[in-house]
């Protein structure tokens, strides 16, 4: 299924502008919505206000990190699908690993290997709503 067909929407979280700029850009240009927060504490507010599809989100952020993005994206049993992008994944996997749904993507990266990241994490989800 092609991203335009399905209007995925993707909440992009990160405190480089620059990073959100050209992510959300190059996201757009395949066919996904996007929606940008600076830090994860923003994310939240985007992520309760929005219909999301997947998340992409830095660890190391002011405010609410990453992690506790995460932390409390799962409490609120929501089930959707995240990306970590971030140049700390050693320092970080031990937290990571215990989370479901998530796939880590070290900077710097290729934006072909976000975009094959982000059709995996979309088609898995569906496959796991269907057969639950």
């Amino acid at each position: 299924m092609n991203a335009s067909e399905s209007s995925v929407t993707i909440l992009i979280i990160d405190n480089d502008e620059g990073m959100t700029t050209a992510m959300s850009a190059r996201l757009e240009n395949q066919g996904y919505q996007c929606l940008v927060a600076g830090n994860g504490e923003e994310g939240l507010s985007t992520f309760e206000a929005q219909r999301v599809d997947l998340v992409i989100t830095d660890l190391n952020m002011p405010n609410v990190d990453g992690i506790e993005f995460i932390q409390k994206i799962r409490d609120a049993q929501a089930e959707v699908p995240i990306l970590v992008v971030t140049g700390y994944s050693k320092d970080y996997a031990s937290e990571l690993c215990h989370f479901a749904d998530v796939q880590v993507i070290g900077k710097p990266f290729h934006a072909q290997d976000l975009i094959d990241a982000i059709d995996t994490q979309l088609f898995l989800n569906r496959q796991e709503r269907l057969a639950g």
